[in-house]
């Protein structure tokens, strides 16, 4: 396959994954009536077996983990409700397609499309939920704001790397007169992931905002630092104040009678995922060797059954857990195993990438690194960060391999 072929089909294709799985994340399906789900999945299942096709080389770090998810189904007797044989096979089409697998052009292109592409839809998708909000637009999706997103716990996070995508590019701007529209989208922004109400994706963000400015700037590091330390004590003031204020009207899922700290305010401090937390951790005790299963649980040991949804989706309430509770210890050992290919090839290649990539690989991984410990999409397959996660894992293994891109 020439080169100009192989750019352009695997350009297309991981642009096509990104916006299927983006369409099936807003709320344009609920508006007009149709669903892409099954076009995704069959889009996968293609490109796995196209790129599969185009080379037999392969990453070894993901083997065992494969494995261990593998052994997990084969010593559990899982109720047929969690459909664990086809939701494997589909998370190792998805590892195919876009993960740290296999390595080809075809597969590269495919990641490097998807890695750039998706903080810019973030940018636009944030800034449509802000105009949504501002014109006062009945929420149609699934929590208290969502934006143009099904649900708020996709518009979160979907701001949040968006707001530190606008940090990279005015880190990386020289003219005043962007960096001043950068500063305007970030308010902007801003204001989307308050809305959003994640406190998972916002410490996601703040973990990745401090370390990409560390990164870039030691000396502004400490000035913004000084700056947000004299400024944070205002906003809890302000919080504490409206929460107080909140206690004292009704719930209401329109924009009317909401600020952008209601959200927040409402959710407190509470941890509202100790009880799954829990659970997770009963059945690694349970299950210690190979887990309760492959994206199952053990219904003999878990308290919180009304997070198993009709279909046998689970809400696991944290991806690390999820790892360690259906897939046990050799989930673990399989899944520091990965860890260690990853930091190996960041460790040797990081250094050779250009600034503007050094950037947008410390913006996922610490996004990714701290959101995973609330959400738990790591070994699911039709969410739309899944595939975005696989894609950047499956893009930084591939730094060993191939030059450097912009």
């Amino acid at each position: 396959m020439k080169i100009k072929t192989v750019i352009n089909t695997g350009s297309f294709l991981g642009m096509l994954l990104l916006l299927v799985s983006f369409y099936n994340s807003s709320i344009f399906p609920i508006l007009f009536k149709i669903n892409g789900d099954i076009f995704y999945y069959f889009l996968i299942f293609f490109v796995s077996i196209f790129v599969l096709f185009s080379s037999k080389k392969m990453y070894n770090y993901l083997i065992p983990l494969i494995c261990a998810s593998v052994l997990s189904i084969f010593f559990n007797d899982i109720p047929s409700e969690f459909k664990s044989h086809l939701r494997l096979s589909a998370w190792v089409l998805l590892l195919l397609a876009v993960g740290p697998l296999i390595r080809n052009q075809v597969s590269h292109k495919i990641k490097e499309k998807i890695f750039f592409l998706f903080p810019k839809m973030c940018v636009i998708a944030s800034v449509l939920s802000f105009l949504y909000w501002a014109v006062n637009f009945e929420v149609v999706g699934r929590g208290f704001f969502t934006g143009v997103m099904r649900h708020a716990m996709l518009v979160s996070p979907i701001a949040n790397i968006a707001l530190m995508y606008v940090f990279v590019l005015f880190l990386e701007e020289t003219k005043k007169s962007k960096q001043f529209l950068f500063i305007l989208l970030f308010f902007i922004i801003g204001i989307t992931c308050l809305l959003g109400a994640s406190r998972a994706a916002l410490l996601g963000s703040v973990v990745g905002l401090t370390c990409m400015l560390y990164f870039h700037s030691k000396k502004k590091f400490l000035i913004i630092m000084s700056i947000f330390l004299l400024v944070s004590p205002i906003y809890f003031i302000y919080s504490s104040f409206q929460e107080s204020k909140i206690r004292k009207i009704s719930y209401t899922t329109s924009a009317e009678n909401r600020n952008i700290f209601e959200g927040l305010s409402r959710k407190g401090t509470d941890n509202t995922r100790e009880g799954l937390w829990q659970d997770r951790l009963n059945e690694f005790i349970a299950n210690p060797v190979f887990g309760s299963g492959f994206a199952a649980v053990d219904f003999e040991v878990i308290k919180y059954k009304v997070f198993v949804r009709e279909g046998g989706v689970v809400e696991f309430g944290s991806g690390y857990l999820a790892l360690v509770s259906t897939l046990g210890g050799l989930g673990i050992i399989s899944f520091l195993y990965f860890l260690y290919g990853l930091y190996r090839t960041l460790r040797k290649n990081f250094k050779y990438k250009s600034s503007k990539v050094q950037l947008m690989v410390i913006m996922y991984l610490s996004f990714f690194g701290v959101h995973l410990f609330f959400e738990g999409y790591l070994l699911a397959v039709g969410t739309l960060l899944s595939l975005v996660l696989w894609t950047v894992l499956g893009y930084l293994f591939d730094f060993k391999y191939f030059a450097k891109q912009e």
